[in-house]
């Protein structure tokens, strides 16, 4: 049925409208296939001998414990495909296979404690390990490749992942003293850590997959072009942090509709943009620090431009079905005019949050989590967002040439 309000009544059928509407599809990312390939493998092997250890029908005292267990473990229809999906980004898939891994762990832990074995120590010493790799790879990040555009762009991602592996072995959780009396508590406490191995693991294979004799260090450049383009972000997100902060009430009037939810839409993703930045500058994660200033310029100058319209009262006040399928297809021309148009790394890397949003949305609609406003909304911004990006790659790279013919690297 449509999306409703109870205080608007029905709206547009967007659920409807997303059976004529497609995702645009990712691209290619910079990193060999066949060592993607090589991770999934290594996941859907580690997934199966886990699983391999716990009983279809465990002997298991507490018949509440017993019939938990059968929810714990992975559903085999939800098991990621063994090979990647048409139009899914690589990283996603990997993603799905490091999760299934760990919902995998996840079942054999909860077994374990439920049948009376402690992990407590075993699961320390793992911890302690996988902190000395993530320790090992920041100390040895050179940022080596044939130029420091191309270390921005391949490095980003590993970074991201070293550091969701460093943020997982984090003691937030304990192991519970008495693993029998909270065999569930076990399996996230041991979900958390077999996921960081994972993700750790595939991090080193890529990084030794793409760094070879024919790359050179670019730290030093991807320093000074991360300090420069945050003054650049600075400058041009001058004047639009009290929209950030106020939401509407900076507008002076009370927001509805499409107004609103452009303001929604368009000051979320630059508040984590902007704290992002920060918190890579300060933890010198270069190549992240340089991919994500380049998204936040984008973001700000979309900003910009959504809060002018607002102000001049240039969208409409009634969302319809129609405008929804207009907004749509605008975005779909735009992202994919970016495509064709280039597919650098860096174009790409810039780009990937509207093709992420594109898709998410699209998804969400499917799914009946869309009004008309918010779809509008959604769409109107990925347009925009997508036509900013190749001057945003151009800057981005000036900044990267100009650190290096500088002689930092």
């Amino acid at each position: 049925m449509p999306w409703t309000n109870e205080d608007e009544g029905p709206d547009v059928d967007t659920a409807a409208l997303a059976a004529d509407l497609d995702p645009v599809a990712f691209p290619a990312t910079p990193f060999p296939s066949d060592t993607l390939e090589a991770c999934v493998t290594r996941h859907r092997e580690r997934a199966e001998t886990l699983l391999d250890r716990v009983p279809s029908d465990p002997s298991i005292p507490n018949e509440a414990v017993r019939q938990e267990l059968d929810h714990v473990r992975p559903d085999p229809e939800e098991r990621p495909p063994e090979s990647l999906p048409d139009g899914e980004w690589a990283l996603d898939w990997l993603d799905d296979w490091q999760d299934y891994r760990a919902d995998a762990a996840t079942a054999e832990a909860a077994y374990r404690a439920a049948t009376g074995t402690d992990d407590a120590g075993a699961l320390a010493t793992r911890r302690r390990e996988i902190r000395g790799t993530i320790g090992d790879l920041w100390a040895t990040q050179a940022y080596r490749a044939p130029d420091p555009l191309t270390a921005a762009v391949v490095h980003a991602p590993l970074e991201d992942m070293v550091d969701t592996a460093r943020r997982l072995v984090q003691p937030r959780e304990t192991y519970p003293s008495d693993p029998v009396a909270a065999p569930f508590r076990a399996g996230e406490v041991v979900h958390s850590v077999e996921r960081a191995d994972a993700v750790v693991a595939d991090a080193r294979r890529i990084r030794d997959a793409i760094v070879d004799g024919d790359t050179s260090p670019h730290a030093g450049a991807l320093g000074t072009a991360t300090q420069r383009l945050r003054w650049s972000l600075s400058e041009t997100a001058n004047g639009l942090h009290p929209y950030v902060e106020e939401g509407e009430e900076a507008f002076g009037r009370e927001l509805s509709g499409a107004d609103r939810a452009l303001v929604t839409e368009s000051t979320r993703p630059f508040r984590y943009l902007w704290e992002e930045v920060r918190e890579l500058h300060d933890d010198d994660q270069y190549a992240l620090a340089v991919v994500e200033t380049g998204r936040a310029l984008v973001a700000a100058e979309v900003l910009r431009a959504i809060v002018t319209g607002v102000r001049n009262r240039e969208y409409p006040e009634e969302v319809t079905a129609s405008l929804v399928r207009q907004a749509a297809a605008d975005a779909r021309t735009a992202v994919r005019g970016v495509l064709d148009q280039s597919q650098s790394p860096l174009t790409v890397a810039l780009l990937h949050p509207a093709l992420d949003r594109q898709r998410g949305t699209v998804r969400e609609m499917a799914e009946g989590y869309h009004d008309g406003a918010d779809a509008y909304a959604a769409f109107t911004r990925i347009a925009m967002y997508a036509r900013g990006v190749p001057e945003a790659t151009t800057f981005v790279a000036a900044r990267l040439d100009e650190a290096s013919e500088d002689g930092d690297g």
